[in-house]
C-alpha cells in the first residue's frame, strides 16, 4: 500500500533550521521506505532532486513578469529604481506590508500540487511570505492535510511565539510587541487573526505537535473547532549518527584541545536570535571564569564572530554547520550541552545532545521540560514540577534569565565525576527510549495510513 503513496511535504527551507531538519529527516526516511516523497520549499539549500523550489514569481501577473525581467535578467536599473519598479508591479503585497497585514496571495505551491497530485500533504512552517493559507484550507476537504506545528504562528495575529501575551486566544489586537518574528510594521494583528480564523472555518486539519505544551495552545485556539485529528509526536533523530564516541579521536579531527572541558551551545544566528538567550549564557561564562581555575572551552555553533577570551575560559564561535555528519562530531567532542532560550518549542539540538550522551543545562521554557529530565538537586533549584533523581535525570532545568543557576549547574556537572557519568548514561538511554527517528517515522506512517 505504501508504495502507492505520494507524499508532499512543505516548509520554508529544506535543511536549514529546526523545522527544516525535522521535515528533511522524515523525507529521507520515507524515501528509504520506497515511498514517493517530494519536498516543496521556498529556499532550497540541498541538491536533492526530490526537493522543489516554490516559485511564486512565475504565477504573478504579466506586469510583474515584465518588471521582474527588466530588473533581474537585464540588470539595467540601479538598486533603488529596481526596488521601486518591483513595488509597482506588486502593489498589494507592499501595501499589506506597510499596513502590518499578512499577505497570502501566493500560487506557487498550488501549481506544484496540480503537477504532483499528492494523496497527502504534510505541512510544517508556513510563515515567511511564500504560502497561501486559503489554499491549504480549501484543499484539506479533498486531500488529507497534516500540519506539524513547530511554533504558534498559525494561532496568532503575527508572532511565532507570544511569550507572556495571551491575546491570541481571543483575537489579538493592541499587540505588545510587533518586532517578534515574523515582525510587522503596524498593528494589524486583529485583522490577521480574523483572516486566519476565516480561512480555517471550512477546513479539516490533522494537527501534530512535538510536545504537549504546544498542543495545549492549539486546544485553546481558533483552530480547535477545525481539527479532525490531533496527536503529540516527539521529534526523533538518527541514533546511529548521534551517539557517544571516542572524544579524543573526534577532538583530534576537529582540532579541539584534549585536556579542556568543552561546553557546547548551538543556534542559528546566536547573538541576535530572539528565541535564544545569548546574554544569559555570556554572563554565566563570566561567573564561571571568576569561580574556577579550570580551563573551559565554550563552543557556540551557528554564527561567525570574533572569539571572546577570559582568564580561564574561551568562547569560540563556529559558523552554521550544514552537514549532519559534521555537527554530530561536535556533540561527540563536547562534555555538556547548554541551551539558553527565551522561547522554544522542542529544540532538535537538545535531542542530538541527549543521543550523544551529553548532560543538558537548559532553560525551562516551552516544550524543553518534556525533553530534559531535570535533576532534583540542592545546588540548583529545579524550576519545574517534574523532578527526577540521579538515576533518571538527564540534566538541569533552570529559570529563564538565571545566569547564576546556569553557571552553578555547569560547574556541578564538570566537577562531580559520578554525577557526570550518571547523567551521560541516562541521556543516551532516554534518547533511545523516547527520541528515535524510526519511532517518529512509524507514528507518522500510521497516521498516513489512517487518512490516505
Amino acid at each position: 500500500m505504501k508504495k502507492n503513496w505520494n507524499i508532499l511535504q512543505v516548509n520554508a527551507s529544506d535543511i536549514r533550521g529546526g523545522a527544516a531538519t525535522v521535515a528533511w529527516r522524515l523525507h529521507n526516511s520515507f524515501l528509504k521506505e520506497n515511498i514517493i516523497s517530494k519536498f516543496a520549499v521556498r529556499y532550497k539549500f540541498s541538491s536533492d532532486k526530490n526537493v522543489i523550489t516554490i516559485d511564486n514569481d512565475k504565477q504573478r501577473n504579466l506586469w510583474f513578469q515584465f518588471f521582474h525581467f527588466c530588473v533581474v535578467k537585464t540588470e539595467i536599473f540601479s538598486w533603488t529604481i529596481s526596488r521601486f519598479l518591483l513595488k509597482i508591479a506588486n502593489l498589494k503585497f507592499y501595501f499589506y506590508k506597510r499596513q502590518g497585514k499578512e499577505y497570502f496571495d501566493f500560487e506557487g505551491f498550488e501549481k506544484i500540487v496540480e503537477e504532483i497530485k499528492p494523496n497527502l500533504i504534510h505541512a510544517h512552517v508556513l510563515h515567511g511570505d511564500y504560502f497561501d493559507l486559503k489554499f491549504l484550507s480549501s484543499i484539506s476537504n479533498t486531500i488529507p492535510v497534516i500540519i506539524t506545528m513547530h511554533d504558534a504562528w498559525l494561532l496568532s495575529g503575527h508572532c511565532a511565539h507570544s511569550f507572556d501575551c495571551e491575546k491570541w486566544k481571543t483575537g489579538c489586537g493592541n499587540c505588545p510587541d510587533l518586532t517578534i518574528r515574523p515582525s510587522i510594521k503596524k498593528d494589524a494583528t486583529a485583522f490577521n487573526w480574523k483572516q486566519k480564523n476565516e480561512f480555517y472555518k471550512d477546513s479539516k486539519f490533522i494537527i501534530i505537535t512535538p510536545c504537549q505544551w504546544l498542543m495545549d495552545k492549539v486546544d485553546q485556539s481558533m483552530m480547535k473547532t477545525n481539527l479532525i485529528f490531533q496527536r503529540v509526536i516527539a521529534n526523533g533523530i538518527d541514533l546511529n549518527l548521534f551517539k557517544p564516541f571516542d572524544k579524543s579521536q573526534i577532538r583530534l579531527e576537529l582540532d579541539i584541545p584534549k585536556n579542556k572541558k568543552v561546553v557546547l551551545f548551538a543556534a542559528n544566528g546566536i547573538k541576535n536570535n530572539i528565541w535564544k538567550d545569548f546574554e544569559t549564557l555570556k554572563i554565566a561564562i563570566e561567573i564561571i571564569d571568576e569561580i574556577t581555575k579550570q580551563e573551559i572551552l565554550f563552543l557556540a555553533i551557528g554564527e561567525k564572530s570574533e572569539d571572546i577570551f577570559y582568564e580561564n575560559c574561551k568562547l569560540e564561535f563556529i559558523p552554521f554547520v550544514y552537514s549532519e555528519n559534521e555537527i554530530a562530531k561536535y556533540f561527540q567532542a563536547a562534555d555538556i550541552y547548554v541551551h539558553a532560550a527565551n522561547a522554544d518549542t522542542f529544540p532538535t539540538t537538545i535531542l542530538e545532545a541527549l543521543a550523544s550522551g551529553l548532560p543538558i543545562v537548559a532553560t525551562s521554557v516551552g516544550g524543553i521540560p518534556e525533553q530534559v529530565k531535570g535533576l532534583k538537586n540542592s545546588v540548583v533549584t529545579n524550576c519545574h514540577d517534574n523532578q527526577f533523581d540521579v538515576n533518571e535525570a538527564t540534566g538541569f532545568l533552570i529559570n529563564k534569565k538565571d545566569s547564576n543557576s546556569m553557571a552553578k549547574a555547569i560547574l556541578e556537572i564538570l566537577s562531580n565525576t559520578n554525577l557526570y557519568e550518571k547523567l551521560t548514561f541516562n541521556a543516551r538511554k532516554d534518547a533511545e527510549n523516547r527520541f528515535d527517528l524510526v519511532h517518529q517515522k512509524n507514528q507518522y506512517l500510521e497516521i498516513y495510513n489512517q487518512f490516505i
